[in-house]
């Protein structure tokens, strides 16, 4: 199952072919065309350097060309990634450097800790903090731990990002599963689960999960073990529908040096953690579009399922084909596209059932922060959310296309 050309490569407009085209440069994964030829050919370098912006592939971008095809890309591009460049350098030491002090004070204090993705993954996939660009740190906590967690940073400096009462704290802890954190320069997203709905992905925290430690700088971090990881930026990138290609790439950076066993593994925890869909979609994408080569054992994933070559077709649909922008580069999708989305990429009738009801009944932190009820009128929540959702859907939905059914 190694990586081959995809069959939407030759369909697909020059500047995406160049884009992927630097993504697997990078990645040392086979070339389909010459950068340079792709290079002379590209006409709209705006869309270039703004897709590649919005699907934070702006490090790959910068190492292609400036290996292969410098030249070939306008003076302005060539300013506009060196700056991109300098910024992301700075602000993912910044990251790390964050990420050293929570993980140390939070270590002081017995809080039970480990990070999600941010630099550990960026060292971890491509030993490189500058080649994965980050927005913020997502740390995971024991539900034990969260007071103590969130008293710890705030002693850091670190800020909710909203107001929020004490009943209605309440009502995200038991609706929710993190919280976003702002100090002056760091957006931190602090867990205490892996979803709101925890069978949706069902690794459980107590006991504390096995990890895996590695090292920013000379602090030592604590991650998922690799079985874990894999698991889990299958199951985060399917719930955002992929909709930052980096995510797809995460997967074919980190698993182009598992060995057999390492595979083995890892495939075996993404069936037990109900991640097989997510994981064979993850794969398909990693593969196609950037060239990973994957191993017999990753069969067990598909199973004959034509769901994922589906999803796989849609996302290219979305990314590649429908009318763009020059210089705009978005992608935009709707709450009910989501919502059947990750439907369809269940596969047991219990977690569709799960998925219906959390999506729709129960309220999330915007309906919490809309509107402040005392905690004997918390069950109003319940009656307003499908009221909410409903002018969303009438008044807010947007055009696209349908996403893959079952």
């Amino acid at each position: 199952m190694n990586g081959s050309a995809p069959g939407i490569w030759s369909k697909l407009a020059v500047e995406w072919r160049l884009l992927l085209a630097c993504v697997r440069h990078a990645l040392g994964s086979p070339g389909l065309e010459p950068l340079e030829t792709l290079a002379r050919k590209t006409r709209d370098w705006e869309l270039v350097a703004s897709a590649a912006r919005w699907h934070r592939l702006d490090p790959f971008v910068y190492t292609a060309l400036s290996d292969h095809a410098w030249p070939s890309a306008p003076p302005s591009i060539r300013e506009r990634l060196e700056q991109r460049r300098r910024q992301d350098a700075m602000h993912g030491l910044a990251l790390a450097a964050a990420l050293a002090e929570a993980l140390r004070a939070l270590r002081e204090q017995g809080v039970r800790v480990l990070a999600l993705k941010g630099p550990p993954l960026a060292l971890a996939a491509y030993g490189d903090l500058l080649q994965r660009r980050s927005r913020d740190l997502d740390l995971l906590t024991a539900p034990d731990d969260l007071a103590r967690a969130l008293s710890v940073l705030g002693k850091l400096g670190y800020r909710q990002e909203h107001e929020l009462t004490a009943a209605q704290w309440k009502a995200q802890r038991r609706a929710m599963h993190e919280v976003k954190l702002h100090s002056d320069a760091v957006l931190l997203e602090l867990h205490w689960r892996f979803s709101h709905i925890p069978r949706l992905f069902p690794l459980p925290l107590e006991p504390w999960p096995a990890t895996d430690v590695s090292s920013v700088g000379d602090e030592p971090v604590a991650t998922l073990s690799l079985p874990d990881r894999f698991a889990y930026l299958c199951f985060h990138g399917n719930k955002h529908l992929w909709f930052r290609l980096f995510w797809a790439v995460d997967l074919a950076a980190l698993t182009r040096n598992f060995t057999e066993a390492d595979w083995n593994a890892a495939i075996a925890r993404a069936l037990s953690l109900k991640q097989r869909r997510a994981a064979a979609l993850g794969l398909t994408l990693a593969r196609d579009w950037f060239g990973a080569s994957l191993p017999p054992a990753a069969a067990a994933l598909w199973r004959g399922d034509r769901w994922p070559v589906r999803a796989a077709e849609y996302l290219a649909r979305v990314f590649f084909e429908r009318p763009l922008r020059s210089g705009d580069y978005r992608v935009e999708i709707s709450w009910p596209r989501v919502l059947t989305w990750t439907l369809a990429s269940q596969t047991e009738w219990a977690e569709k059932a799960a998925l219906s009801y959390h999506s729709l009944i129960p309220p999330n932190a915007n309906d919490l922060r809309m509107l402040s009820l005392p905690a004997p009128l918390y069950p109003l929540y319940y009656a307003l959310r499908p009221l909410r959702l409903a002018g969303k859907l009438l008044f807010g939905r947007k055009r696209g296309a349908r996403a893959p059914a079952e």
